[in-house]
């Protein structure tokens, strides 16, 4: 019977140049909170199927990594520790094939979504706020033998101390929402400075704006009330679409993410955006139930990466499920709710279509009157 000494000994002797990396995962296993000890249990259980096998085979990484995420999920701590897969797939997704140099997710919770957004760049940097989350995601990496991704444990963004000094070209981040923490700054930088305020996805968001790099792109989970809130909201809409930086809002299923139903949206920020236009795709209704959320298809994720390259090649075709919106076409609020956009879009082409109805309609009885006149005007000459 292997047990978890064993296997931190293995692991020491796996890779013997990454002590430092060592001490954390061991006190991830030393830990006597409730949450670690389903997790501990899965992995003697997995090692004890695997005894007799070459556990440091690649596939049986993977298979490890699997079962943390597996475990993770069905707990009740799954949305402070894990981004959903297929909403870590869409982020992952969204840089296609630009240069990327440095990646960072500044909530990084397990490392999941920092682990897909790495293979886009040469280094990754991953924050956590607990001890346990940062002991977590390095685990990951020590397994992978990713030594480029560097975890570090910082408090939430309004608790940090300073301006961000480093500028990343690819931030991909799915932060929690609520209200700051008491004694929470205004915020550095020019983004959190101008924009103010004690609501924590906000303050995640202006952090991020503030470390994009001068040709970076940022995905970011947002409350969808973020969408059309009026205030500050609607002066940061206005900005990042006068600025042509936003590029695109996916509307998310409700229930997608784990222990929660809030409605939620991805934003795409992209400081190399070539379209004046903003793609608004509606996946609201795509997600199909598990037994822990809603799920999004392999299909609607590869979808989705389709109709984002088809609009940043200008050949998208519009569909029920999206819209290429001019900013033009906004209201004065810069609502950009897909629903409200949608109905708003097509009122106006039912009062087009009425418009021409009746235009029509009068040609036709002005066609009948002349055709009456015509035909009084010969029977007066008669």
């Amino acid at each position: 019977m292997k047990d978890i000494d064993i296997f931190l000994h293995e692991l020491q002797e796996y890779m013997p140049d990454a002590n430092i990396w060592y001490a954390e995962i061991q006190g991830l296993y030393r830990g006597v909170e409730e949450r670690i000890v389903p997790i501990t249990h899965s992995i003697i259980e997995f090692f004890n199927r695997h005894e007799n096998e070459d556990f440091w085979s690649n596939e049986t990484i993977d298979e490890i990594l699997e079962v943390f995420e597996n475990v993770i999920s069905k707990s009740k701590n799954a949305h402070q520790l894990l981004t959903p897969s297929d909403v870590a797939q869409i982020l992952s997704g969204l840089p296609e094939n630009r240069e990327i140099h440095k990646v960072y997710d500044p909530f990084c919770r397990s490392g999941n979504l920092l682990n897909m957004a790495n293979g886009h760049g040469d280094l990754g940097i991953g924050e956590a706020p607990d001890a346990f989350s940062v002991r977590f995601a390095k685990t990951r990496f020590f397994l992978l033998q990713k030594l480029n991704v560097s975890i570090d444990q910082k408090p939430v963004v309004g608790l940090r101390g300073a301006e961000p000094t480093e500028k990343f070209d690819l931030i991909l981040t799915n932060p929690p929402f609520g209200k700051n923490p008491p004694d929470t700054h205004n915020g550095f930088g020019y983004y959190s400075s101008k924009y103010k305020s004690n609501d924590l996805a906000l303050s995640f968001f202006t952090h991020a704006l503030d470390s994009l790099s001068d040709s970076g792109l940022l995905g970011i989970v947002t409350p969808a009330g973020m969408l059309s809130n009026s205030g500050i909201y609607v002066d940061l809409r206005k900005e990042l679409i006068e600025k042509n930086m936003l590029e695109a809002v996916l509307i998310l299923p409700q229930k997608i993410f784990y222990g929660t139903g809030v409605s939620t949206s991805i934003w795409v920020v992209n400081k190399q955006k070539k379209q004046d236009k903003i793609l608004l795709i509606n996946l609201s209704e795509k997600g199909r139930k598990s037994k822990e959320r809603y799920e999004l298809p392999q299909s609607v994720i590869q979808q989705v990466s389709v109709e984002l390259s088809d609009f940043r090649s200008g050949l998208l075709t519009e569909k029920d499920h999206l819209m290429v919106v001019n900013p033009g076409e906004l209201d004065e609020n810069l609502n950009l709710s897909f629903d409200y956009n949608f109905n708003k879009r097509f009122q106006r082409q039912i009062e087009y279509a009425s418009s021409v109805e009746l235009i029509q309609k009068c040609s036709d009885i002005q066609s009948k009157v002349s055709a009456i006149q015509k035909e009084i005007s010969s029977l007066v000459e008669k």
